[in-house]
Protein backbone atom coordinates (compact mmCIF):
# COMPACT_ATOMS: atom_id res chain seq x y z
CA UNK A 1 0.00 0.00 0.00
CA UNK A 2 1.31 3.44 -0.88
CA UNK A 3 2.11 5.47 2.18
CA UNK A 4 -0.63 7.96 2.95
CA UNK A 5 0.62 11.48 2.67
CA UNK A 6 -1.33 14.19 4.40
CA UNK A 7 -0.79 17.78 5.30
CA UNK A 8 -2.35 20.20 7.66
CA UNK A 9 -5.07 21.74 5.49
CA UNK A 10 -6.88 24.03 7.83
CA UNK A 11 -7.09 25.15 11.41
CA UNK A 12 -10.13 27.35 11.70
CA UNK A 13 -11.80 28.97 14.68
CA UNK A 14 -15.51 28.25 14.93
CA UNK A 15 -18.01 29.63 17.39
CA UNK A 16 -18.16 26.23 19.10
CA UNK A 17 -14.43 25.47 19.04
CA UNK A 18 -11.66 24.64 16.60
CA UNK A 19 -11.22 22.09 13.84
CA UNK A 20 -7.92 20.50 12.95
CA UNK A 21 -8.40 19.04 9.47
CA UNK A 22 -5.83 16.66 8.04
CA UNK A 23 -6.12 15.46 4.48
CA UNK A 24 -4.06 13.53 1.96
CA UNK A 25 -1.58 15.32 -0.22
CA UNK A 26 0.91 14.26 -2.86
CA UNK A 27 3.97 15.73 -1.16
CA UNK A 28 5.42 14.58 2.17
CA UNK A 29 5.79 17.16 4.92
CA UNK A 30 8.97 17.87 6.89
CA UNK A 31 9.12 15.73 9.99
CA UNK A 32 11.32 14.95 12.93
CA UNK A 33 13.45 11.82 13.04
CA UNK A 34 13.92 10.23 16.46
CA UNK A 35 17.48 9.58 17.61
CA UNK A 36 18.98 6.14 17.11
CA UNK A 37 20.59 5.50 20.47
CA UNK A 38 20.97 1.70 20.13
CA UNK A 39 20.55 1.33 23.87
CA UNK A 40 19.73 -1.96 25.55
CA UNK A 41 17.73 -1.85 28.77
CA UNK A 42 18.37 -4.23 31.65
CA UNK A 43 15.42 -4.34 34.05
CA UNK A 44 16.95 -5.97 37.11
CA UNK A 45 14.32 -7.51 39.36
CA UNK A 46 14.47 -9.40 42.61
CA UNK A 47 14.28 -12.77 40.86
CA UNK A 48 14.93 -12.14 37.16
CA UNK A 49 16.33 -9.65 34.69
CA UNK A 50 14.50 -8.62 31.52
CA UNK A 51 16.69 -7.47 28.64
CA UNK A 52 15.01 -5.44 25.89
CA UNK A 53 15.99 -2.95 23.17
CA UNK A 54 15.25 0.66 24.12
CA UNK A 55 12.81 1.04 21.22
CA UNK A 56 10.58 -1.60 22.82
CA UNK A 57 10.61 0.04 26.24
CA UNK A 58 7.12 1.49 25.82
CA UNK A 59 5.67 -2.03 26.08
CA UNK A 60 7.34 -2.93 29.38
CA UNK A 61 4.97 -3.82 32.19
CA UNK A 62 5.63 -2.37 35.62
CA UNK A 63 4.42 -3.92 38.89
CA UNK A 64 4.87 -7.40 37.38
CA UNK A 65 4.48 -9.19 40.71
CA UNK A 66 0.90 -8.11 41.26
CA UNK A 67 -1.93 -10.22 39.86
CA UNK A 68 -4.36 -8.68 37.43
CA UNK A 69 -7.89 -8.97 38.87
CA UNK A 70 -10.80 -10.25 36.85
CA UNK A 71 -12.44 -7.44 34.91
CA UNK A 72 -13.97 -5.39 37.74
CA UNK A 73 -16.06 -3.17 35.48
CA UNK A 74 -18.08 -4.31 32.49
CA UNK A 75 -21.03 -3.00 30.54
CA UNK A 76 -22.32 0.36 31.72
CA UNK A 77 -19.63 2.21 33.66
CA UNK A 78 -19.61 5.61 35.32
CA UNK A 79 -16.28 6.91 36.61
CA UNK A 80 -15.58 10.14 38.47
CA UNK A 81 -11.87 10.87 38.28
CA UNK A 82 -9.81 13.14 40.50
CA UNK A 83 -6.88 14.56 38.52
CA UNK A 84 -3.93 15.77 40.60
CA UNK A 85 -1.20 17.99 39.14
CA UNK A 86 2.10 17.58 40.96
CA UNK A 87 5.62 18.86 40.43
CA UNK A 88 9.03 18.19 41.91
CA UNK A 89 11.58 20.36 43.65
CA UNK A 90 13.28 22.37 40.91
CA UNK A 91 16.50 20.93 39.55
CA UNK A 92 19.08 21.38 36.83
CA UNK A 93 19.72 17.78 35.87
CA UNK A 94 20.76 16.78 32.35
CA UNK A 95 19.41 13.26 32.96
CA UNK A 96 15.84 14.55 33.32
CA UNK A 97 13.60 16.49 30.94
CA UNK A 98 12.71 19.99 32.12
CA UNK A 99 13.48 21.38 35.55
CA UNK A 100 11.01 19.49 37.72
CA UNK A 101 8.25 22.06 37.22
CA UNK A 102 5.26 22.03 34.88
CA UNK A 103 5.98 23.47 31.44
CA UNK A 104 3.90 26.66 31.42
CA UNK A 105 5.43 27.95 28.18
CA UNK A 106 4.56 25.17 25.76
CA UNK A 107 5.92 24.69 22.28
CA UNK A 108 4.72 26.00 18.93
CA UNK A 109 1.43 27.71 18.07
CA UNK A 110 -2.15 26.53 17.36
CA UNK A 111 -1.36 26.87 13.65
CA UNK A 112 0.97 23.88 14.04
CA UNK A 113 -2.03 21.58 14.46
CA UNK A 114 -1.15 18.35 16.23
CA UNK A 115 2.42 19.59 16.62
CA UNK A 116 1.28 22.31 18.98
CA UNK A 117 2.05 21.66 22.64
CA UNK A 118 0.26 24.40 24.64
CA UNK A 119 1.21 25.60 28.12
CA UNK A 120 0.50 22.88 30.66
CA UNK A 121 -1.95 24.81 32.80
CA UNK A 122 -5.22 23.57 34.28
CA UNK A 123 -7.03 23.96 30.95
CA UNK A 124 -4.50 21.70 29.24
CA UNK A 125 -5.24 18.81 31.59
CA UNK A 126 -8.99 19.40 31.43
CA UNK A 127 -8.85 19.12 27.64
CA UNK A 128 -6.81 15.92 27.87
CA UNK A 129 -9.44 14.42 30.15
CA UNK A 130 -12.10 15.56 27.69
CA UNK A 131 -10.34 13.58 24.98
CA UNK A 132 -10.13 10.51 27.24
CA UNK A 133 -13.82 10.76 28.09
CA UNK A 134 -14.89 11.13 24.46
CA UNK A 135 -12.63 8.26 23.37
CA UNK A 136 -14.19 5.80 25.81
CA UNK A 137 -17.68 7.07 25.10
CA UNK A 138 -17.19 6.21 21.43
CA UNK A 139 -15.48 2.87 22.04
CA UNK A 140 -18.11 1.75 24.54
CA UNK A 141 -21.01 2.86 22.34
CA UNK A 142 -21.94 5.39 25.01
CA UNK A 143 -21.77 2.94 27.92
CA UNK A 144 -18.62 4.30 29.60
CA UNK A 145 -19.10 7.75 31.08
CA UNK A 146 -16.03 9.50 32.52
CA UNK A 147 -16.23 12.80 34.40
CA UNK A 148 -13.35 14.54 36.12
CA UNK A 149 -12.12 17.36 38.32
CA UNK A 150 -8.62 18.81 37.95
CA UNK A 151 -6.89 20.02 41.12
CA UNK A 152 -5.54 22.33 42.39
CA UNK A 153 -7.95 25.04 41.28
CA UNK A 154 -5.41 27.67 40.27
CA UNK A 155 -4.69 27.89 36.55
CA UNK A 156 -0.93 27.41 36.92
CA UNK A 157 -0.72 25.74 40.32
CA UNK A 158 0.49 22.22 41.13
CA UNK A 159 0.88 20.32 44.36
CA UNK A 160 4.50 20.26 45.53
CA UNK A 161 6.27 16.93 45.96
CA UNK A 162 9.00 16.90 48.65
CA UNK A 163 11.84 15.65 46.43
CA UNK A 164 13.53 16.19 43.09
CA UNK A 165 12.60 13.92 40.19
CA UNK A 166 15.81 11.92 40.63
CA UNK A 167 14.52 10.62 43.99
CA UNK A 168 11.60 8.82 42.32
CA UNK A 169 13.62 7.19 39.52
CA UNK A 170 14.62 3.55 39.36
CA UNK A 171 17.75 4.28 37.30
CA UNK A 172 20.85 2.38 38.44
CA UNK A 173 23.65 3.07 35.99
CA UNK A 174 24.61 3.41 32.33
CA UNK A 175 27.53 1.59 30.73
CA UNK A 176 28.70 3.91 27.97
CA UNK A 177 30.96 1.32 26.36
CA UNK A 178 28.25 -1.29 25.86
CA UNK A 179 25.20 1.00 25.63
CA UNK A 180 23.54 -0.96 28.44
CA UNK A 181 21.16 0.95 30.73
CA UNK A 182 20.35 -0.65 34.07
CA UNK A 183 17.18 -0.07 36.08
CA UNK A 184 16.17 -1.57 39.40
CA UNK A 185 12.54 -2.60 38.96
CA UNK A 186 11.89 -2.56 42.70
CA UNK A 187 13.15 1.03 42.93
CA UNK A 188 11.23 2.00 39.80
CA UNK A 189 7.92 0.68 41.15
CA UNK A 190 8.68 2.19 44.56
CA UNK A 191 9.24 5.59 42.94
CA UNK A 192 5.83 5.50 41.27
CA UNK A 193 4.17 4.51 44.55
CA UNK A 194 5.94 7.36 46.35
CA UNK A 195 4.73 9.86 43.75
CA UNK A 196 1.18 8.73 44.50
CA UNK A 197 1.66 8.82 48.28
CA UNK A 198 3.39 12.21 48.27
CA UNK A 199 0.89 13.64 45.79
CA UNK A 200 -2.11 12.51 47.81
CA UNK A 201 -0.53 13.87 51.00
CA UNK A 202 -0.07 17.28 49.36
CA UNK A 203 -3.60 17.30 47.94
CA UNK A 204 -5.02 16.24 51.30
CA UNK A 205 -3.90 19.60 52.69
CA UNK A 206 -6.21 21.29 50.17
CA UNK A 207 -9.57 21.80 51.87
CA UNK A 208 -11.33 21.86 48.49
CA UNK A 209 -10.39 18.24 47.76
CA UNK A 210 -12.84 15.58 48.95
CA UNK A 211 -11.47 12.19 47.93
CA UNK A 212 -14.78 10.49 48.78
CA UNK A 213 -16.40 12.08 45.73
CA UNK A 214 -14.24 10.15 43.25
CA UNK A 215 -13.85 6.61 41.97
CA UNK A 216 -10.35 6.90 40.51
CA UNK A 217 -7.25 9.08 40.71
CA UNK A 218 -4.89 10.12 37.93
CA UNK A 219 -1.68 11.88 38.90
CA UNK A 220 0.01 14.03 36.26
CA UNK A 221 3.57 14.90 37.23
CA UNK A 222 5.96 17.42 35.71
CA UNK A 223 8.34 16.21 33.02
CA UNK A 224 8.15 13.76 30.16
CA UNK A 225 7.64 10.02 30.23
CA UNK A 226 10.63 7.72 30.21
CA UNK A 227 9.06 5.66 27.43
CA UNK A 228 9.92 8.44 24.95
CA UNK A 229 12.90 10.16 26.58
CA UNK A 230 15.04 7.06 27.13
CA UNK A 231 16.59 7.33 23.66
CA UNK A 232 17.56 10.91 24.51
CA UNK A 233 19.61 9.65 27.48
CA UNK A 234 17.16 11.16 30.00
CA UNK A 235 17.57 8.14 32.21
CA UNK A 236 16.04 9.72 35.34
CA UNK A 237 12.65 10.54 33.81
CA UNK A 238 9.60 8.73 35.19
CA UNK A 239 7.64 6.07 33.25
CA UNK A 240 3.87 6.18 32.97
CA UNK A 241 2.13 3.25 34.64
CA UNK A 242 -0.93 2.16 36.57
CA UNK A 243 -0.40 1.32 40.25
CA UNK A 244 -2.39 -1.86 40.96
CA UNK A 245 -4.09 -3.12 44.06
CA UNK A 246 -1.57 -4.58 46.50
CA UNK A 247 1.37 -2.39 45.46
CA UNK A 248 0.96 0.05 48.33
CA UNK A 249 1.08 -2.71 50.92
CA UNK A 250 4.10 -4.35 49.28
CA UNK A 251 6.17 -1.18 48.95
CA UNK A 252 4.91 1.03 51.76
CA UNK A 253 3.62 -1.55 54.22
CA UNK A 254 0.08 -0.14 54.13
CA UNK A 255 -2.90 -1.58 52.21
CA UNK A 256 -4.06 1.88 51.16
CA UNK A 257 -3.37 5.57 51.62
CA UNK A 258 -5.60 7.38 54.09
CA UNK A 259 -6.97 10.83 53.32
CA UNK A 260 -9.61 13.19 54.71
CA UNK A 261 -8.55 12.52 58.31
CA UNK A 262 -8.56 8.78 57.74
CA UNK A 263 -12.07 8.55 56.29
CA UNK A 264 -11.07 7.90 52.65
CA UNK A 265 -8.80 5.23 51.19
CA UNK A 266 -6.74 5.22 47.98
CA UNK A 267 -5.33 1.90 46.81
CA UNK A 268 -4.66 2.32 43.08
CA UNK A 269 -4.06 5.16 40.61
CA UNK A 270 -2.71 6.08 37.21
CA UNK A 271 0.63 7.89 37.04
CA UNK A 272 1.22 9.95 33.89
CA UNK A 273 3.68 12.59 32.80
CA UNK A 274 2.56 16.03 31.72
CA UNK A 275 3.88 15.36 28.21
CA UNK A 276 5.68 12.93 25.95
CA UNK A 277 7.56 15.66 24.08
CA UNK A 278 11.32 15.72 24.56
CA UNK A 279 12.57 19.28 24.07
CA UNK A 280 11.52 20.05 20.47
CA UNK A 281 10.89 16.44 19.48
CA UNK A 282 7.10 16.12 19.52
CA UNK A 283 5.29 12.97 20.65
CA UNK A 284 1.66 12.93 21.76
CA UNK A 285 1.09 11.89 25.38
CA UNK A 286 -2.67 11.32 25.11
CA UNK A 287 -2.28 7.82 23.64
CA UNK A 288 -0.43 6.71 26.77
CA UNK A 289 -2.97 8.41 29.06
CA UNK A 290 -5.87 6.66 27.34
CA UNK A 291 -4.01 3.32 27.38
CA UNK A 292 -3.29 3.55 31.11
CA UNK A 293 -6.94 4.32 31.82
CA UNK A 294 -7.76 1.07 30.03
CA UNK A 295 -5.81 -0.64 32.81
CA UNK A 296 -7.80 1.32 35.37
CA UNK A 297 -10.93 -0.22 33.85
CA UNK A 298 -9.30 -3.65 34.10
CA UNK A 299 -8.12 -4.33 30.54
CA UNK A 300 -4.83 -6.25 30.13
CA UNK A 301 -1.96 -5.46 27.80
CA UNK A 302 -2.18 -7.12 24.39
CA UNK A 303 1.54 -7.05 23.66
CA UNK A 304 4.13 -9.42 25.06
CA UNK A 305 5.02 -7.82 28.39
CA UNK A 306 8.61 -9.05 28.10
CA UNK A 307 9.06 -6.63 25.20
CA UNK A 308 9.88 -9.12 22.44
CA UNK A 309 6.59 -9.55 20.58
CA UNK A 310 4.19 -6.91 19.33
CA UNK A 311 1.09 -8.93 20.21
CA UNK A 312 -1.66 -7.58 17.95
CA UNK A 313 0.17 -4.48 16.77
CA UNK A 314 -1.53 -1.13 16.35
CA UNK A 315 -5.03 -2.60 15.97
CA UNK A 316 -5.81 -2.26 19.67
CA UNK A 317 -5.20 0.55 22.13
CA UNK A 318 -4.07 -2.01 24.70
CA UNK A 319 -1.25 -3.09 22.41
CA UNK A 320 0.62 -0.37 20.48
CA UNK A 321 -2.49 1.45 19.25
CA UNK A 322 -1.76 4.21 21.75
CA UNK A 323 1.34 5.13 19.74
CA UNK A 324 -0.41 5.47 16.39
CA UNK A 325 0.44 8.49 14.30
CA UNK A 326 2.44 9.46 11.26
CA UNK A 327 5.06 12.14 11.92
CA UNK A 328 5.76 12.82 8.25
CA UNK A 329 2.02 13.09 7.60
CA UNK A 330 1.20 15.75 10.18
CA UNK A 331 0.43 13.60 13.23
CA UNK A 332 3.06 12.87 15.90
CA UNK A 333 3.05 9.34 17.25
CA UNK A 334 0.67 9.05 20.18
CA UNK A 335 -1.46 12.04 19.19
CA UNK A 336 -4.53 10.12 17.91
CA UNK A 337 -4.74 6.64 19.51
CA UNK A 338 -6.40 3.85 17.55
CA UNK A 339 -9.68 2.34 18.68
CA UNK A 340 -9.97 -0.67 20.94
CA UNK A 341 -9.93 -3.96 19.07
CA UNK A 342 -12.75 -6.47 18.83
CA UNK A 343 -11.78 -8.58 21.85
CA UNK A 344 -11.34 -5.59 24.19
CA UNK A 345 -14.82 -4.30 23.39
CA UNK A 346 -16.23 -7.81 23.62
CA UNK A 347 -14.57 -8.45 26.99
CA UNK A 348 -15.97 -5.20 28.38
CA UNK A 349 -19.49 -6.19 27.22
CA UNK A 350 -19.64 -3.05 25.10
CA UNK A 351 -20.74 -4.94 22.02
CA UNK A 352 -22.99 -7.94 21.57
CA UNK A 353 -21.73 -9.78 18.47
CA UNK A 354 -24.04 -11.77 16.26
CA UNK A 355 -23.17 -15.46 16.61
CA UNK A 356 -22.81 -17.31 13.30
CA UNK A 357 -22.79 -21.10 13.09
CA UNK A 358 -23.89 -21.40 9.45
CA UNK A 359 -20.91 -20.67 7.15
CA UNK A 360 -23.24 -19.55 4.37
CA UNK A 361 -24.88 -16.80 6.41
CA UNK A 362 -24.85 -13.42 4.67
CA UNK A 363 -25.06 -10.19 6.65
CA UNK A 364 -23.85 -6.61 6.63
CA UNK A 365 -20.95 -5.78 8.92
CA UNK A 366 -20.91 -2.10 9.75
CA UNK A 367 -17.64 -0.26 10.41
CA UNK A 368 -16.63 -0.80 14.03
CA UNK A 369 -15.68 2.81 14.69
CA UNK A 370 -19.11 4.32 14.06
CA UNK A 371 -19.89 6.65 16.95
CA UNK A 372 -23.25 5.32 18.06
CA UNK A 373 -23.59 8.12 20.57
CA UNK A 374 -24.42 10.24 17.51
CA UNK A 375 -25.85 7.65 15.10
CA UNK A 376 -28.14 4.72 15.79
CA UNK A 377 -26.58 1.31 15.17
CA UNK A 378 -28.38 -0.15 12.17
CA UNK A 379 -26.30 -3.25 11.52
CA UNK A 380 -23.90 -5.42 13.51
CA UNK A 381 -20.31 -4.27 14.07
CA UNK A 382 -18.97 -7.66 15.16
CA UNK A 383 -19.42 -11.36 14.34
CA UNK A 384 -18.60 -14.28 16.63
CA UNK A 385 -17.90 -17.73 15.17
CA UNK A 386 -17.51 -20.49 17.79
CA UNK A 387 -14.72 -23.02 17.24
CA UNK A 388 -15.04 -24.97 20.48
CA UNK A 389 -16.27 -24.33 23.99
CA UNK A 390 -13.32 -22.04 24.76
CA UNK A 391 -12.19 -20.85 21.33
CA UNK A 392 -13.85 -18.59 18.79
CA UNK A 393 -13.26 -16.03 16.08
CA UNK A 394 -14.29 -12.39 16.30
CA UNK A 395 -14.67 -10.54 13.01
CA UNK A 396 -14.84 -6.78 12.67
CA UNK A 397 -14.75 -4.18 9.90
CA UNK A 398 -12.10 -1.52 10.59
CA UNK A 399 -12.16 1.59 8.40
CA UNK A 400 -9.77 4.51 8.44
CA UNK A 401 -12.48 6.99 7.55
CA UNK A 402 -16.20 6.51 7.20
CA UNK A 403 -17.50 9.96 6.40
CA UNK A 404 -15.30 12.29 4.37
CA UNK A 405 -12.86 10.32 2.22
CA UNK A 406 -9.17 10.68 3.06
CA UNK A 407 -9.91 13.32 5.68
CA UNK A 408 -9.87 13.35 9.46
CA UNK A 409 -11.53 16.16 11.40
CA UNK A 410 -10.33 16.65 14.95
CA UNK A 411 -12.29 18.81 17.37
CA UNK A 412 -10.08 20.97 19.57
CA UNK A 413 -10.43 23.60 22.25
CA UNK A 414 -7.63 25.96 23.20
CA UNK A 415 -5.56 24.23 20.51
CA UNK A 416 -5.89 20.87 22.28
CA UNK A 417 -7.66 17.88 20.63
CA UNK A 418 -10.77 16.75 22.53
CA UNK A 419 -12.41 14.33 20.08
CA UNK A 420 -12.34 12.93 16.55
CA UNK A 421 -15.39 13.43 14.34
CA UNK A 422 -17.36 10.25 13.55
CA UNK A 423 -15.11 8.18 15.83
CA UNK A 424 -12.38 7.98 13.18
CA UNK A 425 -9.61 7.21 15.66
CA UNK A 426 -8.40 4.51 13.23
CA UNK A 427 -7.48 7.08 10.59
CA UNK A 428 -3.73 6.49 10.95
CA UNK A 429 -3.92 2.72 10.80
CA UNK A 430 -2.30 1.30 7.65
CA UNK A 431 -5.38 0.48 5.62
CA UNK A 432 -8.99 -0.64 6.01
CA UNK A 433 -10.82 -3.95 5.82
CA UNK A 434 -11.94 -7.04 7.69
CA UNK A 435 -9.97 -8.19 10.73
CA UNK A 436 -10.28 -11.73 12.08
CA UNK A 437 -9.32 -12.33 15.70
CA UNK A 438 -8.66 -15.81 17.10
CA UNK A 439 -9.58 -15.91 20.79
CA UNK A 440 -8.51 -18.73 23.10
CA UNK A 441 -10.09 -18.40 26.54
CA UNK A 442 -7.92 -21.23 27.88
CA UNK A 443 -4.77 -19.18 27.25
CA UNK A 444 -6.42 -15.99 28.48
CA UNK A 445 -7.60 -17.56 31.73
CA UNK A 446 -4.28 -19.32 32.37
CA UNK A 447 -2.24 -16.15 31.93
CA UNK A 448 -4.67 -13.44 33.01
CA UNK A 449 -3.30 -12.98 36.54
CA UNK A 450 0.17 -12.30 35.13
CA UNK A 451 -1.08 -9.91 32.43
CA UNK A 452 0.67 -12.29 30.03
CA UNK A 453 -2.01 -13.15 27.46
CA UNK A 454 0.48 -12.74 24.60
CA UNK A 455 3.64 -14.13 26.17
CA UNK A 456 3.76 -17.17 23.83
CA UNK A 457 3.99 -15.87 20.23
CA UNK A 458 3.00 -19.32 18.96
CA UNK A 459 -0.20 -19.44 20.99
CA UNK A 460 -1.56 -16.06 22.00
CA UNK A 461 -4.74 -15.57 23.93
CA UNK A 462 -5.80 -12.81 21.52
CA UNK A 463 -4.33 -13.37 18.08
CA UNK A 464 -4.92 -11.23 15.01
CA UNK A 465 -5.00 -13.51 11.97
CA UNK A 466 -2.71 -11.87 9.43
CA UNK A 467 -4.19 -12.10 5.96
CA UNK A 468 -0.81 -12.11 4.21
CA UNK A 469 0.19 -15.22 6.17
CA UNK A 470 3.33 -13.58 7.55
CA UNK A 471 3.56 -13.40 11.35
CA UNK A 472 4.80 -9.81 11.41
CA UNK A 473 3.77 -9.09 14.96
CA UNK A 474 5.92 -11.87 16.41
CA UNK A 475 9.00 -10.07 15.07
CA UNK A 476 7.94 -6.62 16.30
CA UNK A 477 5.90 -5.15 13.50
CA UNK A 478 3.19 -2.53 13.81
CA UNK A 479 1.44 -3.94 10.75
CA UNK A 480 0.47 -2.92 7.25
CA UNK A 481 -2.59 -3.02 5.00
CA UNK A 482 -2.00 -6.69 4.21
CA UNK A 483 -3.14 -7.69 7.71
CA UNK A 484 -6.72 -7.07 6.53
CA UNK A 485 -8.86 -9.62 4.75
CA UNK A 486 -10.35 -8.22 1.59
CA UNK A 487 -7.74 -5.48 1.31
CA UNK A 488 -5.65 -7.10 -1.40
Amino acid sequence: MLKRIITLLLLTMLCFGEKIILTKNKEPQPHQIPPQSHLTVYLVGEQETDIIPAEHFHTVRFFKNFPLPELPYRGRIEKKVLVLRVEFIEDDDSATTGNGKMDLEGFGTPEDGLYYDPPHNKTYFERNMQFLSNYYKVNSFGQCEVTWTVKPDGATESYQLPHKMRYYSGFHHYDQETGFVYYNTYAMDMGLVRILADGVAAADLDETVDFSEYDEIIVFHAGTLLQTSLNFFRFLDIPSATIPSGALEYYLGIPYILANAGTDTIWQAGINSEMARVDEYMVGEIGTVVHEFGHTLGLPDLYDITGWSNGVGAWDLMCTGGWVGSPFEGAPEGSIPANLGAWSRYAMLWVNPVVITDPETLLTLRASEIDTTQYSLINQTMIKIPISQNEFFLIENRQQDIRQKDTIIIDAEDGIPISVDYGEYDFFLPGSGILIWHIDDNVINANWAYNALQIDPNHKGVDLEEADGIQHFDAWWYGDSLEYYGSR
